[in-house]
């Protein structure tokens, strides 16, 4: 049977310690090709050891990079000193320490999964109401026939704790885009990798979407989600 009581605590106590381990457990180039425009201000979502940030600093955006384990931002530290300008902040995406509607840009790369279903709706919340209007959202997580699915105990549907205690939540396209009732869906897509491990094949599979806060709308941190009359009839004609 799944079980629910796993805490918050738990799951920090359990990042904390992966990143004690190893300062870098994410090398390689970042997992997104995205583009960005100079002077955007862009908000990274669970930034971990900085594996996404350099196309976005490299920019020349205005980044702010925010992760719950002191150690993870610790690793991002020299990166802020060769990039310029990173602001890095210690904190909860279920509780967004900044001003409604502050960002141009949101980046959740990997960072969706690792949170059980009311915590993730909880920041979807968060990173609509951060969001400005037309402000945009790109995500990237693992799909359901991703080769690691199943790996560990199921603590919930299609999420599974493992050994280190991470949390692995695998979406499908209809879940990712209904996550975020209150932004416009502008694409979702699978992407599948081929992996061998001693010679036999497993696939990486991943869900990429994009999102967009109507012009005109509003969101607050008491849930209150106003929309001009402008801006919903632009989206009644879409």
């Amino acid at each position: 049977m799944p079980k629910t009581d796993l805490d918050r605590s738990e799951l920090r106590t359990s990042w904390e310690s992966q990143y004690a381990r190893s300062k870098r457990p994410w090398r390689g180039p970042a997992d997104h090709a995205l583009e960005f425009s100079a002077q955007e201000m862009v908000l990274e979502l669970g930034c971990g050891n900085g594996k996404a940030l350099q196309p976005i600093l490299e920019a020349g955006c205005h980044c702010v990079a925010i992760d719950h384990s002191a150690n993870a931002l610790r690793a991002c530290t020299l990166l802020r000193r060769a990039k310029g300008d990173l602001e890095l902040v210690r904190g909860d995406i279920g509780e967004l320490p900044f001003a409604d509607a502050r960002f141009e840009r949101v980046l959740g790369i990997h960072v969706l999964e690792h949170l059980l279903l009311q915590a993730r709706r909880q920041a979807a919340k968060e990173i609509a109401r951060v969001m400005a209007p037309d402000a945009r959202l790109d995500v990237i997580v693992f799909g359901r026939n991703d080769m690691r699915y199943g790996k560990g105990e199921e603590v919930e549907k299609d999420t599974f704790c493992r050994g280190d205690g991470i949390i692995y939540h695998y979406f499908d396209e209809e879940e990712l885009t209904s996550l975020f009732p209150e932004l416009v869906p502008l694409n979702a897509s699978k992407r599948t990798a081929e992996k061998r491990f001693d010679s036999v094949k497993h696939i990486r599979e991943e869900l990429v979407a994009s999102f967009r806060k109507m012009p005109g709308c509003m969101s607050d941190r008491s849930g209150r989600y106003q929309c001009s009359s402008l801006a919903i009839l632009s989206q009644g004609s879409r």
